[in-house]
């Protein structure tokens, strides 16, 4: 009996001190079956799936791997920015300054770069002296005005020179570079682009336009100084590439990249080199599109042809079309440089004027012009007029008298008849060699794309106002020959039997 006794009593012990592990393995008494507890205490299941991992976020300038370049293409639709060796750099040594990493060779090679530096510096200063010198002096002098501007453009183009080689070591200036960050108004950073375009963009471009006879069918020859490219609603179009006729309803955007210090003025023409002629059984060309006036420099390029201002249009953009059964379309886009020798220059020269006196003579003298340079090149476009302090003087009071309305109205009303007395060109037949001799033009750029019949073909010429939508081109099958010349023939590859 004490046997049996002594468990009762440890159990009794247990449920005074309340032990909760003990308790809540003692089953209490129920009127109800156990099992019936255990599926009500259940938790209801989720009805909602549990959120999947966040992808994890990569950083453009710390990919360091071939895989996670194609997830942050992929996912983020991101260009790693750099070297892959650069980035790697940058995980290895965070937070730390480039010109500060911890490489003792890394840092004895910024000194001795910068001592070179020093040398080069000194150089471009004694060449500076040595122009300044040579502008001041007597044309009789220097051998007449041919032999000082040829002895001035030598020493202009060695002083750029001495400016890249300055610059062309620096680990800092080719780490801005390859980032994007680049200052296009130094010319170390205009060297670089232009060596980079050349290596491999500028190779592409003239071999399209070579295969595909663009050269020499629209023009005898081109050496291309610019980088030219077109892009249709936001998407880039190499060279030579077929475009949707749907995606070239509407006038593109052109980017032009200047490697050359200062503006110029240019011409940009679209021609269509493949217009089927079927009166002469051969092709003809159309003129897509015709913008004057247009300029660029090395940080200003980038036009959309449908916002340019009228005076800039001398034919609006018209969509490209091929019909059936026609073969593709080369259409050509060229850039022209307008020179001082032509007419169209002096014309807008004196265009150009009336613009540049609207602004400030702090902002005219930073851009290297002085008034009297202004007042002279308004001038000499009917008659030479030597300008004094007086004439200018008198030109600064008249446009201050003027209120900015009517100085406006007026620079209009002078570019309109200036615009006026250019001929009008036709879109048919238009014959893009005289147009580059009959106006000093200079062929500077050019890319190229291709257009075919599509399913949209036939909507875009109906809202253009195209006609022969529904015109279809058949191939004429050869011609036979006559039966006694093709039994001669015949006998001649066969064999005599």
């Amino acid at each position: 009996m004490a046997q049996v006794a002594r468990p009762l009593g440890i159990c009794s012990r247990c449920l005074n001190h309340r032990s909760v592990s003990i308790v809540s393995s003692i089953r209490q008494f129920s009127a109800h079956d156990s099992h019936r507890d255990e599926l009500t205490t259940e938790s209801p299941p989720s009805s909602s799936n549990p959120p999947p991992p966040a992808r994890e976020i990569l950083d453009p300038k710390t990919v360091s791997t071939v895989s996670q370049e194609a997830r942050l293409l992929k996912h983020q639709k991101l260009v790693p920015i750099g070297s892959r060796r650069r980035r790697a750099a940058l995980v290895s040594a965070s937070n730390i300054p480039f010109e500060q990493l911890p490489y003792q060779c890394f840092q004895e090679a910024r000194k001795v770069l910068a001592a070179n530096r020093e040398e080069v510096i000194k150089k471009i200063e004694i060449q500076r002296a040595r122009l300044e010198r040579l502008k001041a002096q007597d044309m009789a002098v220097s051998g007449g005005e041919r032999q000082k501007q040829t002895r001035v453009q030598s020493m202009e183009g060695e002083l750029k020179r001495l400016k890249v080689l300055a610059d062309i070591n620096d680990p800092l200036v080719k780490k801005r570079f390859e980032d994007g960050l680049g200052d296009m108004n130094k010319p170390i950073y205009r060297h670089l682009a232009d060596k980079k375009w050349r290596s491999y963009k500028r190779l592409i471009t003239i071999q399209r336009v070579t295969t595909m006879s663009v050269i020499p069918d629209v023009l005898p020859s081109i050496d291309p100084t610019v980088e030219v490219n077109i892009s249709f609603a936001s998407h880039i179009i190499p060279p030579g590439d077929f475009v949707y006729s749907r995606r070239s309803e509407y006038a593109p955007t052109v980017r032009i990249q200047s490697f050359d210090k200062g503006e110029k003025l240019v011409t940009i023409v679209a021609i269509d080199s493949d217009v089927p002629d079927l009166e002469k059984n051969s092709f003809g060309y159309r003129c897509h599109g015709l913008w004057r006036d247009v300029v660029i420099s090395p940080t200003k390029g980038v036009y959309s042809v449908r916002e340019l201002p009228k005076e800039n249009v001398v034919l609006p953009w018209l969509p490209p079309w091929a019909n059936k059964g026609s073969p593709y379309h080369r259409i050509s886009l060229f850039v022209l440089e307008q020179r001082e020798g032509s007419e169209t220059f002096k014309m807008l020269q004196a265009g150009k004027v009336s613009d540049r006196s609207a602004k400030g003579e702090g902002e005219a003298i930073a851009s290297g012009e002085s008034p009297t340079e202004i007042i002279e090149a308004a001038t000499s476009v009917n008659d030479t007029v030597i300008p004094t302090e007086s004439t200018v003087s008198e030109t600064k009071t008249s446009e201050a008298a003027k209120t900015p309305e009517a100085a406006a109205s007026e620079r209009s009303e002078e570019r309109s008849a200036i615009l006026a007395t250019i001929p009008k060109v036709e879109r048919e037949n238009f014959i893009l060699r005289s147009y580059v001799t009959k106006n000093k033009l200079t062929p500077i750029g050019v890319t190229m794309f291709r257009s075919e019949w599509d399913e949209g073909t036939a909507g875009v010429m109906k809202r253009a106002g195209i006609e022969g939508a529904g015109l279809v081109f058949k191939r004429e099958k050869a011609l036979k020959l006559p039966e006694k010349y093709r039994r001669k023939d015949g006998a001649r590859y066969r064999g005599f039997k």
